[in-house]
């Protein structure tokens, strides 16, 4: 008797597991693995099948003429064991030998009693069932929609294949779950690498366009450094052209040339005049006079040099 409680508790843990597995997959793959079999009624005596088996595991549903069930009431209480229940009044239901019956017992509860549905069939219609389906039958049962009986539960050879099952479907999970996982770092691994390279190009793009930047800048100054060297006049003109304007009653005494323009030295002559001589010339521009300090010292006069002004002697036109 603790033998056939153990059977029947490792065949109701193991059913649980499948019928979780088989809610939580959908019905093809359910079916494709083994787990969810396919029904198939058989006529009464199990003399054949309504319809053919199929490929795949079957669920035989016997006729419900080959099939009698008695309802046996369960005293309350933790831990009664309905299986013993049912052998101990097993006289009354199976006046005839019990070997002859094979039975199974499903626990129900109506209200708040417990019943035990003991399910009894004649052991020559079950292995007749067994024989028309052959290898294929991993259940025998009886229809309905209340928890059926399941007279191959404590089959050894059903238990040992629904364990390898299982097993199998647990070890392909061992293995294939961590394969999601290892995709995705694989692919954030990728993604990352691109977007380094990426940036990298991107960082030599900035350092080359600022290394451009900075040559253009200087090719700038150097260029506004030349652009005004080539528009000014030379030392020559510059000084030929003071002397044009520089009045015939006045002369030089002494000059200096400066960045911005020049600072000339002269005696005999009127400051405001020399100024407005100098003014009338359009290559020079600010033209300022300061008086001597002394009656018979020289003044001097400044002006700047207009940009982009030639002189007259550069093109060649000036006095000699």
């Amino acid at each position: 008797m603790k033998h056939r409680r153990l059977l029947a508790l490792t065949a109701n843990v193991m059913d649980g597991l499948v019928d979780s597995l088989v809610l939580a997959l959908p019905s093809r793959l359910a079916r494709y693995l083994g787990l969810l079999p396919n029904p198939v009624q058989l006529l009464p005596g199990a003399v054949g099948a309504v319809a053919p088996f199929g490929m795949g595991p079957v669920a035989l549903i016997l006729d419900s003429q080959d099939v009698y069930t008695v309802d046996l009431p369960l005293p309350r209480g933790v831990g009664v064991d309905p299986w013993r229940q049912a052998a101990m009044l097993a006289h009354r239901y199976m006046p005839l030998k019990p070997e002859l019956l094979a039975w199974d017992v499903v626990t129900v509860r109506e209200g708040k009693d417990v019943v035990a549905q003991v399910s009894m069939v004649r052991r020559s219609v079950l292995a007749a069932a067994r024989e028309l389906a052959g290898r294929k039958a991993v259940a025998v049962t009886t229809a309905g929609l209340s928890p059926q009986p399941q007279f191959l539960r404590l089959d050894p050879v059903r238990l040992r294949r629904r364990a390898g099952r299982l097993l199998t479907l647990l070890a392909v999970a061992v293995f294939m779950l961590p394969v999601p996982p290892l995709l995705v770092v694989w692919t954030l691994d990728q993604q990352t690498a691109h977007m380094e390279q990426k940036l990298k190009i991107l960082a030599d793009d900035v350092k080359t366009v600022r290394a451009l930047r900075n040559r253009l800048e200087l090719l700038d100054k150097v260029l506004a450094r030349s652009g005004g060297a080539l528009t000014q006049p030379s030392r020559r003109a510059l000084l030929d052209e003071v002397a044009r304007d520089l009045p015939d009653a006045a002369w030089l005494q002494d000059f200096t040339l400066r960045a911005d323009g020049m600072v000339l030295q002269v005696q005999g002559m009127e400051p405001e005049a020399v100024r407005a001589r100098f003014q009338e010339d359009p290559l020079f521009t600010d033209v300022r006079v300061e008086p001597p300090t002394q009656p018979s010292a020289p003044f001097s006069l400044t002006f700047s040099v207009a940009q982009g002004k030639r002189a007259a002697n550069d093109d060649g036109k000036g006095k000699q």
